[in-house]
């Protein structure tokens, strides 16, 4: 009998077997003469075939022999890799994942007979099968050459959550105690503090960095989606990707996926006009979807963008009024009526299918990126596509904060979002509209005053201070009543109760034992970007 730890170190090596399959088949696809892919696939079935084989699991090693017998035909070079081979070869991999999640489904015979049918029925290639170039990623390559191999160990996410945890709190006991040490003025411990302050910066870092994972972890099944999805509508669609070599909290990759899939979907479904369309409107016959990812300062921008028909504006305009969401004779610029497609249970689409029409899947992005603390913007030109881009922090765990000081009370910004900070210049005259922005070498940028955003009395400090932050392209002033300098986060999420609380993002432990509010930077900079009409008229003016 084999044990649970025992079966969780099969899946999560079955887990990369077939998903490095899939990879494969889905790139020899695009180039069936690649001795390399065709190797690499045949690799991956043996494999996969000897350890469920040695683990215990007798129907997945058998189907998976049957499935790499099949697959020998291209290997030996007697049959090619069609596009009709390659789709009853998925099938055999859908089956394959199936087996590993524990179900019992039928049709292994048929799947069978038809890689048979569809190996004798596929001509040998007319071009010659290309010969294996071996690469950065063939542990056999690095063997031939004598390169030293780096031992990789697994560990589960529960324990890295728990390392991450256990790190968290020695931030915070560090943090007390250099408060202590500062106070006490004893130069042992002023010392002793310094070289645990080292220490715990340098673990923190450690740390966080095993927690990071490229985004290339999950744009596997980007891959064949858009592949299923291109033979579903009857569309030619390419995806491309750039930048899988970005890293992101695991977590937050984790919950990128779905929202990622919802989004390319949509571009399919709604955004992607067929080849006959595309080829009227003097477009390639094939959509394109691209998908990219960059990191910028301390977020990283996660883009999905389509060469399609764009959003249709005069439809999101009718059915915003249909839900209420607009008046009749509403002003509506084209920025904010094209965010309305993420309000819950918003659709365009005039009969609902099985990939959309419902209005869920935009409210999905919205309410995920929303919890990870993030934004989303979009653009869409007429004919020309849509681009979303979505704004995520780096990291859920520790950030480098600046610690604020407004009415008394202390709070946290973002240290990543911090632009620079000014003097709040002293104002002649009552405040008007023109008191709400400052002139930042020659730029305009809205201020916020936190003290009226936090509805505190209206007694600022002698000489107010303006941190200018950043976020979804866009610049804000948050006045404070004093900087205090900046410190390590470890960031605690709010209870059920403050859910609802947009401006902030979470809460931190001081040093001295006390809670001071995260703000969350993305929601105060839309706050600004919806100024009153006056305002509006200023920067129109003035721009």
């Amino acid at each position: 009998m084999i044990d649970a730890e025992t079966l969780a170190i099969f899946r999560t090596e079955a887990d990369g077997l077939v998903e490095s399959l899939e990879a494969g088949l889905l790139t020899l696809q695009e180039r069936p003469g690649d001795r390399s892919v065709i190797d690499q696939v045949f690799r991956d079935l043996h494999t996969l075939k000897g350890t469920g084989g040695m683990f215990g699991q007798t129907e997945l090693a058998a189907f998976v022999h049957g499935f790499e017998s099949a697959f020998e035909a291209i290997r030996s070079g007697t049959s090619v890799a069609s596009p009709a081979l390659i789709a009853v070869c998925l099938k055999a991999h859908d089956h394959i994942m199936s087996l590993l999640a524990g179900e019992r489904p039928g049709g292994a015979g048929t799947i069978l007979a038809d890689l048979a049918t569809a190996v004798s029925g596929s001509a040998p290639a007319d071009e010659q099968i290309l010969p294996e170039v071996p690469t950065e990623a063939s542990a056999s390559a690095s063997q031939e050459s004598g390169a030293k191999t780096i031992p990789m160990m697994r560990i589960s996410a529960e324990r890295l959550d728990e390392m991450m945890d256990r790190v968290g709190e020695l931030v915070i006991a560090e943090a007390r105690l250099a408060e202590i040490a500062a106070r006490s003025g004893v130069p042992a411990l002023v010392s002793v503090t310094e070289d645990i302050q080292r220490l715990a910066s340098s673990m923190r870092d450690a740390t966080m960095s095993i927690r990071m994972t490229p985004i290339s972890s999950i744009t596997g099944r980007f891959r064949r989606l858009v592949h299923d999805l291109a033979r579903q509508l009857d569309k030619p669609i390419d995806l491309v990707i750039e930048g899988e070599e970005t890293e992101l909290d695991k977590a937050v990759v984790e919950q990128l996926a779905e929202p990622l899939m919802h989004l390319i979907r949509n571009a399919a479904d709604h955004g992607i006009e067929d080849a006959a369309t595309r080829s009227r409107l003097g477009k390639s016959p094939s959509g394109q979807i691209r998908l990219s990812a960059r990191q910028s300062g301390g977020e990283v921008e996660v883009e999905l963008a389509d060469d399609g028909r764009g959003l249709d504006e005069a439809r999101i305009r009718a059915k915003a009024i249909d839900l209420g969401l607009l008046g009749l004779d509403a002003d509506v610029g084209s920025a904010d009526l094209q965010r309305l497609i993420l309000s819950p249970g918003f659709s365009t689409a005039q009969q609902v299918t099985e990939l959309s029409g419902r209005g869920v899947g935009m409210d999905v992005v919205r309410r995920t990126v929303s919890e990870l603390r993030g934004s989303v913007d979009i653009a869409s030109s007429s004919g020309s596509g849509t681009r979303v881009v979505i704004r995520l922090p780096l990291t859920l765990a520790i950030i480098s904060g600046l610690l604020v000081e407004v009415a008394g009370e202390r709070f946290t910004i973002p240290l990543s979002t911090v632009e620079e900070i000014v003097e709040l210049p002293e104002r002649s005259g009552p405040a008007d509209a023109s008191s709400r922005f400052l002139d930042i070498r020659g730029r305009l940028v809205p201020t916020m005053s936190l003290r009226e955003v936090f509805a505190s009395p209206p007694a600022p400090e002698m000489f107010p201070k303006v941190v200018i932050v950043g976020a979804s392209g866009a610049r804000v002033g948050l006045v404070v009543d004093r900087i205090i300098g900046s410190n390590q986060t470890v960031i605690k999420q709010l209870s059920p109760l403050h859910a609802g609380v947009s401006t902030f993002s979470g809460a931190t432990i001081l040093g001295d034992g006390a809670v001071a509010l995260i703000l969350d930077v993305a929601t105060l900079v839309n706050q600004s970007k919806r100024p009153a009409p006056i305002e509006r008229h200023l920067q129109e003016v003035l721009a």
